[in-house]
């Protein structure tokens, strides 16, 4: 038995020598490996996209208010109807219904007129329509005003008789809301629908507006 473990003992050590051994040779002896003939090509610089013109980008933003306006406009008139199966009475529906269309209404027609303002001013072959435009929505406004004022005059009513009278006024003003808004719906059609110019153009091209968004060739 003590032989077969020395023998063992010395295959192990024979082993470790040689292998020092070879790891010193090769410390030795090492050559740095010859470098590749073939140098690694440059990559070619990346093109600059060419910018989104600012009038496009303008229009595209319209196209977003716009239509969010014309939805909201929708549901203001389709929300404005009497349940019967309802709880509330006409006067008690009408008044909750154009309270909260109202609102809705409201930053609708902010948003838009915000759009709408940011038209980059050296492009004022665009701005002839927009005068159009602050028309439709100076009476929006006008009409808009007037239907809260009535219906604040509803909600502060002592006697059945007032808080229906106004509550009449209010439907008034809100029809007046309604046409004001169609009509300048229709001038943003109008507008976005524009044959000549630059802004007609960047209508045609936005993504927003239903366009490809390819840009004209320089």
């Amino acid at each position: 038995m003590r032989g077969k473990a020395l023998a063992v003992i010395a295959v192990i050590a024979v082993a470790l020598v040689s292998g020092c051994s070879s790891d010193s040779g090769d410390a030795g002896g090492s050559t740095t490996a010859p470098e590749s003939s073939s140098s690694t090509p440059t990559p070619s610089p990346t093109p600059t996209p060419t910018p989104t013109p600012e009038i496009i980008l303008w229009a595209g933003e319209v196209c977003v208010a716009r239509d969010a306006f014309v939805d909201t406009l929708v549901e203001f008139a389709k929300n404005l109807e009497y349940d019967p199966s309802s709880g509330e009475d006409v006067g008690q529906q009408f008044q909750r219904q154009l309270e909260a269309n109202l609102d809705e209404f409201t930053v609708a027609a902010d948003d838009l007129g915000a759009a709408l303002g940011k038209v980059p001013l050296n492009y004022a072959k665009a701005l002839p329509a927009l005068a159009d435009m602050q028309e439709n929505v100076d009476a929006l406004n006008v009409a808009k005003d007037d239907a809260v004022a009535r219906l604040g005059e509803a909600r502060n009513a002592g006697d059945p008789v007032n808080f229906g009278l106004a509550l009449v006024q209010a439907g008034i003003a809100a029809k007046d809301v309604y046409d004001a808004g169609s009509k300048g719906a229709d001038g943003l059609s109008e507008l976005s629908q524009a044959t000549e110019g630059d802004a007609g153009e960047a209508f045609r091209i936005a993504p927003e507006c239903g366009g490809t968004g390819v840009l004209p060739s320089p």
